[in-house]
This record gives structure tokens, C-alpha cells and sequence, in this order.
């Protein structure tokens, strides 16, 4: 053990002043004991000096802009998206299903019929050129087995090379 270590353990208590452990004023215990720096231990590293989270600029831009909330469905309450675990449910697709299997989840209607709808609902009502808003508003109003076949339709974010 270091030395200094040894010293602070071995250092009485300010605030205990009498020899049952007991202090005369109970203010100026309290007291002594926050004005006391260091007295347990002094911390290498304090969070709040990092200069992470009061004085980083950028991080105070992303709270502030609004347009990023602006840009989304959060004030829906149709939205399913936003709400916490202990909301009821709102779509299908937030049932945990195998979509992959007819047998879970189409009971009345054709296997067909979903399939056609799904492609058609895909294929002419996404808003390719859409805001984030409308997307999510698209996206929500899927329904479980339309959302499947979405997340399973090929995709592209990248371009393309004639040559």
C-alpha cells in the first residue's frame, strides 16, 4: 500500500469530533464532511470535466434542431414505431411471426390474393420520392405479411456501371 493511501485511512474523521462518534452540530459535520476534498478517495477521471456534454457544440446542434423531429411520424398515434415496450399492439407486423409460412398467418383469404396485394401495394404506392414522413407513414400502414415481402424485396443504394 502507498503511503498515501495509509495516511487518509489512518486520518481521523473531521466530522466525528467526540470520542463516541458523535458530532456537537449537525450542520457543521455536514458541512466539513462536503468541504472535505478528498477524503475517501480522489477520482483520476471526472465525467462532468470531459467537456462531452455541456460545452461540445455539435452535440448541442443535434438536440436543438428541430427539423430532425419535424421530419418524422413521432407525433402519430397511429405510429407504432415511437412507442414504448408497454403500448398495446398497432399492426401486424409487430406480431412475432414466421411471415415466411402461409399457414401462420393466412386464414380466410387466398395465399394468392396476399401475394398480389403485397407486390401491388409495394410496386405502385411507395413514395420513392417521398420525405422521410411519408415513407414511415407508408411503411406503418403495411400490414405484417406486406412488410415481410418489403423487407425481402431487392434493393438498391448504389448505381449502376455500364461497361
Amino acid at each position: 500500500m502507498s503511503s498515501d493511501f495509509v495516511k487518509k485511512i489512518t486520518t481521523p474523521n473531521p466530522v466525528f469530533n467526540n470520542a463516541n462518534g458523535s458530532s456537537g452540530n449537525s450542520a457543521a459535520s455536514k458541512n466539513s464532511l462536503v468541504n472535505t476534498p478528498g477524503f475517501l478517495f480522489n477520482p483520476s477521471i471526472v465525467r462532468h470535466n470531459l467537456g462531452l456534454y455541456d460545452d461540445d457544440e455539435t452535440t448541442q446542434k443535434v438536440f436543438d434542431d428541430v427539423k430532425i423531429l419535424q421530419n418524422t411520424n413521432i407525433e402519430s398515434t397511429s405510429s407504432f414505431r415511437y412507442d414504448s415496450v408497454e403500448t398495446g399492439l398497432k399492426s401486424t407486423q409487430q406480431l412475432d411471426l414466421d411471415m415466411s409460412k402461409f399457414v401462420n398467418h393466412t386464414f380466410f383469404d387466398s395465399a394468392v390474393s396476399k401475394v398480389n396485394i403485397a407486390f401491388h401495394r409495394i410496386v405502385n404506392d411507395y413514395p420513392f420520392d417521398g420525405t422521410n414522413k411519408q415513407v414511415e407513414a407508408y411503411e406503418d400502414s403495411l400490414t405484417g405479411f406486406e412488410k415481410y415481402v418489403l423487407s425481402r424485396f431487392e434493393k438498391n443504394i448504389g448505381y449502376l456501371i455500364f461497361s
